[in-house]
């Protein structure tokens, strides 16, 4: 962008940024290529690399550099969704406090705390690790876990979750799980595992790629080839073609479209309370016809119509 902003009001070295973009953007997907190449895998790195070399060769750097940052914007579109999932899960591991009141006295790093341990839970606390009740009564707000948005009352016996807020009385509170076995960690593990996994667009757009890009490349070594040989036609000017529908070929809209719209659906349903964990299940969501709510004043809280 500070490129095209250069060009535009004729900053003589506005080439350089182009460069610098060109090389930055491009080193990576270039890797990239080939290590996929080495593994007998055709991907898009690989047209896209292509592409870009071809309008160097053509001496198109403004257009090699495009083709590289609109690659690279569809990559960052893909990070920046999962981050916003990422960062709503993170937010509640952030609430949780980093000591523990011991009941024989003093405090202990969240960490360190062991299996067996009795804590306390003082009213106004947030509950830092997975317990049961062993003395005590009290309210406690699971909606950060549960979603439940009425307090649940505890008594001895009952179970509590770390990153739960005690809002009235006094627990105390026999530790269960070591902080990274809690049940708010297990949910940021699935959440993250969530996240690794492939969206069936993405299958679909290796798929297609596997087919796409050998057609590409192939239409384009005819365009070269072909002509001169047949027809006695100049090579350098069919090899220019070539590189041209190289150029066109590269799919940079078919790569940005899927990422921007799973990174804008994902980042528009955080705002609004909803965890979406990944590209895969928000693609899944196009399927369902009935859903079925267990927490209280979920419609009137979104303004619901029911039928």
């Amino acid at each position: 962008m500070a490129g095209f902003v250069a060009l535009a009001v004729e900053w003589p070295f506005a080439g350089w940024l182009f460069v610098v973009s060109l090389v930055a953007g491009g080193v990576p997907v270039a890797l990239a290529a080939l290590r996929d190449l080495s593994r007998r895998k055709i991907t898009i790195n690989l047209l896209v690399t292509v592409a870009a070399v071809g309008a160097l060769y053509l001496g198109q750097i403004i257009e090699a550099a495009a083709v590289m940052f609109f690659f690279a914007l569809a990559e960052a579109f893909e990070v920046f969704g999962e981050a916003r999932s990422r960062k709503a899960v993170s937010a509640l591991l952030d609430r949780t406090p980093e000591t523990a009141q011991l009941q024989e006295g003093g405090e202990m790093p969240i960490d360190r705390v062991r299996p067996g341990t009795v804590v306390v839970i003082r009213p106004g606390d947030t509950i830092g690790l997975d317990g049961v009740v062993v003395a005590g009564q009290s309210s406690v707000d699971e909606a950060a876990i549960t979603g439940e948005s009425v307090p649940k009352e505890k008594f001895p016996g009952e179970t509590v979750f770390a990153g739960t807020l005690n809002q009235n009385g006094y627990l105390e509170v026999e530790v269960t799980h070591e902080a990274g076995s809690s049940v708010l960690a297990r949910i940021i593990t699935l959440v993250e595992q969530a996240q690794k996994s492939r969206p069936p667009m993405q299958d679909f757009l290796d798929r297609f790629a596997s087919y796409y890009i050998p057609a590409a490349v192939g239409a384009a070594v005819l365009i070269a080839v072909v002509p001169p040989l047949v027809g006695g036609q100049p090579f350098g000017a069919w090899v220019t073609r070539a590189l041209i529908l190289l150029v066109l070929a590269c799919p940079d809209a078919l790569v940005v479209s899927a990422p921007v719209a799973v990174a804008a659906a994902i980042g528009g349903a955080s705002k609004k309370g909803l965890l979406i964990k990944g590209g895969r299940y928000l693609e899944v969501l196009s399927k369902v016809g009935v859903f079925a709510f267990d927490k209280t004043g979920l419609g009137e809280q979104w303004n619901s119509r029911w039928r």
